[in-house]
């Protein structure tokens, strides 16, 4: 039996998705929410059941649950749980930021990846394209997995084609002041953005 630590974040979705052999495998999934939000658009009864409905056309026999954490810590909550149902496994998320954080800082991986290629002393266009590269693979990588676990509805993908004239401008912008930029210039802009990123990190 798994319990499978729902809240509706980016890190879940991803964590359910890695986990779906696991998933695939066990006699039985619970699908189990700490304090979910009680509001207009969503209702506390019905929060994971989204996921339930993408996990049953794999053929996974689940479950949907909340609690409280009555003033105990999110992790309590989920051993808790895992306690009660005698679970074998425990699939969650490894962090959530804010969006705002993850949109400036690229979440974990990408810092690391500037360091790494900036060890490897690339020049500004060498070091662009290997890095846009990466980030551009993991991000299809993510795209297809959300897209096999059914994330993407039609609002999404209404939304994704709103804002694909932003991000084409937004591309183009960086492109003619990457342009504009020798390489020690560039070289100071990517220290001082690591240097961010670091310091962000360290609040996380």
């Amino acid at each position: 039996r798994v319990l499978l630590a729902w809240n509706g974040s980016r890190e879940s979705a991803r964590a359910a998705f890695d986990a779906l052999p696991f998933l695939t495998a066990a006699k039985e999934v619970e699908i189990f929410t700490v304090d979910p939000p009680e509001n207009a658009m969503q209702s506390r009864d019905f929060c994971g059941a989204e996921l339930a409905a993408t996990l049953a056309r794999h053929g996974i026999k689940t479950t949907v649950t909340s609690g409280s954490s009555d003033g105990h810590s999110v992790a309590d909550a989920l051993n808790r749980r895992a306690t009660e149902i005698d679970a074998g496994l425990i699939v969650m998320g490894a962090y959530s930021h804010s969006r705002l954080r993850q949109r400036l800082f690229g979440g974990m991986a990408g810092p690391f990846y500037a360091i790494y290629l900036k060890a490897l002393a690339l020049d500004k266009r060498r070091f662009r394209a290997s890095i846009s590269s990466v980030l551009l693979g993991l991000g299809l990588v993510r795209a297809g997995g959300y897209g096999s676990l059914g994330f993407y509805d039609r609002r999404a993908l209404a939304l994704l084609l709103a804002l694909s004239p932003i991000m084409v401008v937004a591309m183009l912008a960086g492109d003619r002041w990457h342009a504009r930029l020798d390489q020690a210039k560039f070289e100071r802009v990517v220290a001082l953005l690591l240097a961010a990123s670091g310091v962000a990190l360290l609040f996380k």
